[in-house]
This record gives C-alpha cells, structure tokens and sequence, in this order.
C-alpha cells in the first residue's frame, strides 16, 4: 500500500495502460503542475507548499521531477551534502505571485549541477608540449607515457552518469 507523498518511478510514459492504470490507483505525474487543495487535501497536507504554490492556500505544486536525478535528503549532515546550503527553491518563478517552495537543506529544494575543477592521468602514447583552452589543459608530466589533462571548469551543457529515463510519479491518495 502506497503512503501519500510517496515517489515511484515507473516504466512507462504518460499515454497507455500503465499511465491510466497508475493515476486510477492515486498517483499523479511529477511534472510540477498546480493542484487545487480541495482536489488533494491529504497531499497537500504532506507535501505542504516545499514544491511551490502559485496561490498560497488555495493550490500547490507537484514535485517536477523531468529531467532531474532524485538525490538523497542528508538529515542535516553537511558531511554528505556539503553545499546544501547553496541549494535554491524548486519554483523561483513564482516567488512573487506564490511561494517558490522551499530552499537551503530541505526536501523539495533544488540544487544546479556542478563539476568541480579535477584531473584525469592516464597512459598512452608519448605527447609532447602544452594544449590548453579556456576550460582544460593536456601535458606531459611524470615522464613521456603520462598525460595529465586538467578540468578547470565545465564545457558542456551538462555532466551526467549513463541513465534511463523513467515516469516519476506521486501518490496522493484514492
């Protein structure tokens, strides 16, 4: 029995049977939409306004969930998330007309990808002299069969482990 609140991730999309399936059984998508507190009261009552609310007591926001990677809450451990602190409101674009939900260490808030500058050594063929651009540098260093190559800072549109995409959704009660 699922508990209000509760995330699953599903494998399927939102059209078919399984989708259909999934809402009649009480979850909903995770795609950030506004929901009326008459329609989901017991959610609402759990989830309060940590996702954003484009009119406070009247609606909240479902989690948005597209696109992101679901991290681990860190119980206030600054060991375990030690830029928790950077992290923002879900839903910034509704801070003047709503709530944008909620920052810092708390559930629900939102935290911009991040690459630290780092170093990749590996063995290959003898190379010689400096390249470098904006963003990294390739020497030689340790000797002719070392390569050093230096990550200043982040080049790409973004940095992302190898991943399936799944429909997350949440359960808000029947």
């Amino acid at each position: 029995m699922p508990i209000i609140g509760e995330i699953r991730a599903f494998a399927f999309g939102a059209n078919g049977r399984g989708f259909r399936s999934a809402l009649d059984a009480g979850f909903l998508p995770c795609d950030g939409r506004a929901m009326a507190l008459s329609y989901i009261r017991d959610l609402a009552d759990v989830l309060d306004d940590r996702w954003g609310s484009e009119i406070v007591g009247v609606n909240i926001c479902l989690p948005n969930l597209s696109g992101s990677f679901l991290r681990g809450y860190s119980l206030g451990d600054e060991t375990i998330d030690p830029r928790a602190y950077k992290r923002v409101s879900p839903r910034p674009d509704l801070a003047n007309s709503g709530s944008a939900g909620r920052g810092s260490n708390n559930v629900g808030s939102f935290q911009e990808d991040d690459v630290q500058p780092h170093v990749h050594r590996g063995r290959g063929k003898k190379a010689s002299g400096t390249a470098s651009n904006n963003n990294a540098q390739a020497n030689t260093a340790g000797g002719p069969d070392d390569t050093w190559v230096h990550i200043f800072e982040n080049n790409g549109i973004e940095t992302r482990p190898k991943n399936h995409s799944v429909m997350y959704m949440i359960y808000g009660g029947t």
